[in-house]
């Protein structure tokens, strides 16, 4: 089970780069979603799970000023941020298959024009801030 491993490819990534690139020139807020995480996902056992082409889509997202990439294959909540990008991982309220004793969970990202929050919201009712930050992205 710990062996699937994903790809974006050639092709998707240079698609990807390009929307990138018409996101900035129009200052639009820029969200990129994926199934595979780019960074290892700490609590999660050994790492096998990243992207086969991880460090190039994380050279793409750098140099495209991604906004917020997000992914959650482990199904493991965490939240990395690296220069101006925020990579969040999420849990999952739809599969049995939990990491440790995490129990079923899924974000919610708060987007208004001072601040971004995500917020890790538990099957048992229970809410937890992971990330609170200033918003620079917007109003520019």
């Amino acid at each position: 089970m710990d062996l699937d491993y994903g790809r974006v490819g050639r092709t998707q990534q240079a698609w990807m780069e390009k929307q990138l690139k018409y996101a900035d020139e129009e200052n639009l807020y820029k969200i990129i979603a994926l199934h595979h995480h780019i960074i290892p996902v700490p609590k999660t056992g050994r790492e096998r799970n990243v992207l086969s082409d991880a460090g190039d889509i994380l050279q793409s997202l750098m140099n495209g000023k991604a906004d917020l990439v997000l992914s959650g294959h482990k199904h493991m909540p965490h939240v990395w941020m690296m220069e101006d990008t925020t990579f969040i991982t999420a849990g999952t309220v739809s599969s049995l298959r939990l990491r440790g004793k995490q129990q079923s969970s899924f974000n919610t990202i708060d987007i208004d024009e001072d601040f971004i929050e995500i917020i890790l919201n538990n099957a048992d009712g229970t809410k937890k801030c992971l990330a609170k930050y200033e918003n620079t992205c917007l109003g520019d």
